[in-house]
C-alpha cells in the first residue's frame, strides 16, 4: 500500500524563476477506492504515473490510529504528507476509455458492461463462451434408451440458457 514516488513536476519558487527537481518520496500511501467492505484495487508497476495529493495537515499519527488525531506538528501541505492516487495519465498515454461501456482492462483480458446489463468478458480463458459451450455440450448429449439413442427432454432448456449467455455479450 505504499510507494516510492519521483515527482515529474518541478518545484518553482516565488520569489524568483528558479526550479528545482525533487527528490523521491519514499513511503507515500498508495489510494484505491475503499470502504470497511469494499476494495478496487489493481497492479501498480515501476514508471506508472499517479496523481500526489498533499495533505493540509501531517497525516503520521491518523495513518497509525485511524480514528480523529491531533495533527503534533506543524507542517503544511509537507511532502512527506503526500498520498498517490493511481486514476490520472498525460493526454494520449496509456489505454483509451469507452464512453459508451463500464470498462476494465488488465494485459489482453477486457471486462466490458453496457447500460442495459449486456456483459463482455474477453482474455485468454473467455468466460462466456466456455458457458455457452457448456450449454451447446449439454444440449448435444444423447441418451441410449430401448428405442435407441434420444435427446434429453430438457434440451431446450439448454439452448435457451445457451442463447441468454450469448445475449449478454457486447
Amino acid at each position: 500500500k505504499k510507494a516510492d514516488i519521483r515527482p515529474a513536476i518541478k518545484r518553482k519558487f516565488i520569489d524568483d524563476s528558479s526550479l528545482q527537481e525533487l527528490n523521491v518520496i519514499t513511503d507515500v500511501p498508495v489510494a484505491f477506492p475503499q470502504t470497511n467492505t469494499f476494495l478496487f484495487s489493481y497492479p501498480l508497476q515501476k514508471g506508472d504515473e499517479v496523481l500526489l495529493i498533499f495533505s493540509e495537515r501531517s497525516l503520521d499519527k491518523w495513518l497509525k490510529d485511524g480514528k480523529i488525531v491531533n495533527p503534533e506538528d506543524p507542517r503544511k501541505f509537507d511532502l512527506s504528507d503526500a498520498i498517490a492516487v493511481p486514476i490520472l495519465k498525460p493526454i494520449g498515454k496509456g489505454l483509451k476509455a469507452d464512453s459508451q461501456h463500464m470498462l476494465m482492462q488488465h494485459g489482453d483480458s477486457t471486462f466490458k458492461m453496457s447500460k442495459d446489463g449486456k456483459l463482455s468478458i474477453v482474455g485468454t480463458s473467455d468466460l462466456l463462451q466456455l458457458l455457452e459451450d457448456l450449454c451447446q455440450a449439454c444440449a448435444d448429449i444423447l441418451v441410449n434408451t430401448k428405442i435407441g439413442p434420444q435427446s434429453p427432454i430438457n434440451m431446450g432448456t439448454f439452448l435457451n440458457i445457451k442463447s441468454k449467455i450469448g445475449g449478454m455479450k457486447i
